[in-house]
């Protein structure tokens, strides 16, 4: 089988070399080896395998595919970065809300505080009208049983 050019230096200096065990010399694999560079191929169990392996190019088709899954990779890439921007923008906003909320939260429990406080002092102002009243009524009707006390007199 007629070799390519190596593809990485251009050279036509390759050969077929066995691969051995290095301890009982037994070959085990076979690669085609470019003797200006050392490029090598695949190792194979097989020399025309090797051949055929040094012999394989990538095709522009390849070339033109790999190319496009690369450009959509890119696109995705740059989909998934901009999902992300919009996501860490829209959470950003929604922390800024939360932040507003929070500090109008606790301007409410502050006033609810306060209004409990002036609920407490109004409950305090009636318990103790309520006791004067009573002190009041109490005062009249002992007025009264002394009027009637010293009529009967």
């Amino acid at each position: 089988m007629q070799l390519k050019p190596c593809p990485f230096c251009g050279e036509n200096e390759q050969e077929v070399s066995e691969l051995t065990d290095g301890v009982t010399k037994t070959i085990q694999n076979y690669e085609v080896r470019c003797g200006y560079c050392d490029a090598r191929s695949g190792k194979c169990g097989k020399p025309k395998a090797a051949q055929l392996e040094w012999n394989k190019r990538v095709n522009e088709q390849d070339l033109a595919d790999l190319h496009k899954e690369h450009e959509n990779a890119i696109g995705l890439k740059n989909t998934y970065f901009q999902n992300w921007k919009d996501a860490k923008a829209t959470i950003d906003s929604q922390a800024e809300v939360i932040n507003n909320l929070t500090v109008r939260w606790g301007k409410v429990c502050r006033e609810l505080a306060d209004l409990k406080r002036l609920v407490r002092e109004f409950i305090e102002i009636v318990d103790s009208t309520m006791h004067h009243k009573s002190e009041f009524v109490f005062y009249l009707k002992k007025r009264d049983e002394v009027k009637q006390a010293i009529k009967e007199e």
